[in-house]
């Protein structure tokens, strides 16, 4: 039987912490783990198995290039929005470590993009008719639990304790990322 990774394992029980424990200072606690490659490591086998799953469950449709494309596509996702989060941070004043915010940032992202990545996995199984667009309220809902934990991890890690400047920082790379994605992806911005 196949097991994950111990850093991932440890990874997804802080991840599950830092969701229900929505304080700057568990952010802070958990930055003293950091490490490069075990956000890495989380972010990588957690895209794979969303993406295999993707596969079997739509038949394995656009083959190995749609695989590596899309799999390219979270893990440059995730590091830009982290990475221009940190440089936004340091130029307002921050003084924490990308490592560490990169490592806090992999804490909370990935669980959020795998539950709306559930989530609409069973409205694609479980269609109903709703008057406003679900991918749209999706994409919102999602970026507004991105944006959220992200500004506490700003607080927690890079030092800065006005929760306005946090959710400048982490909102202004939030929507660099929309407009990349929606540059590259024909218009999608999820």
């Amino acid at each position: 039987m196949a097991r994950f990774p111990a850093n991932v394992v440890r990874m997804v029980r802080e991840g599950i912490d830092v969701l229900i424990n929505r304080q700057p200072r568990i952010f802070y606690a958990y930055s003293s783990r950091a490490s490069d490659s075990d956000s890495l490591t989380y972010i990588a086998t957690v895209a794979i198995l969303m993406l295999l799953v993707d596969m079997l469950l739509s038949g394995f449709g656009g083959g190995a290039v749609n695989f590596l494309s899309r799999f390219v596509n979270e893990l440059f996702g995730f590091y830009i929005f982290a990475i221009l989060s940190f440089y936004i941070a340091k130029q307002r004043g921050g003084i924490g470590d990308q490592e560490q915010l990169v490592y806090t940032f992999a804490l909370f992202y990935i669980p959020i993009r795998v539950l709306f990545w559930l989530i609409s996995w069973l409205f694609v199984i479980r269609p109903f008719a709703v008057g406003l667009p679900l991918g749209l309220i999706m994409t919102v809902l999602e970026a507004v639990l991105l944006i959220y934990y992200g500004q506490l991890a700003i607080q927690g890690v890079m030092a800065i304790r006005d929760r306005r400047e946090g959710w400048v920082v982490v909102g202004a790379a939030l929507m660099t990322i929309f407009v990349i994605r929606a540059l590259f992806s024909g218009g999608a911005f999820m």
